[in-house]
């Protein structure tokens, strides 16, 4: 069976919510969204925070933010 493929955009059809950042509280900057899924399409949001320089991602189905490696956004 084959893996869907992953399309990575700016321009996600639904709007990336405003995020504070989980360590220091200062607003995160959008980077991009990730887009996949084999009976619906999800989205992943990717945001840095240039204050702590941490990265995360913010899934929309579940509206949970987890950090990432921060060399994926650099």
């Amino acid at each position: 069976m084959q893996r869907p493929r992953t399309r990575v955009t700016k321009h996600p059809p639904n709007e990336p919510p405003a995020l504070d950042c989980p360590k220091c509280r200062k607003s995160m900057a959008y980077v991009r969204s990730f887009l996949s899924g084999v009976r619906r399409i999800e989205q992943w949001d990717r945001f840095v925070c240039l204050w702590c320089r941490g990265s995360y991602e913010f899934r929309q189905r579940t509206r949970k933010i987890r950090p990432v490696d921060s060399h994926v956004d650099l």
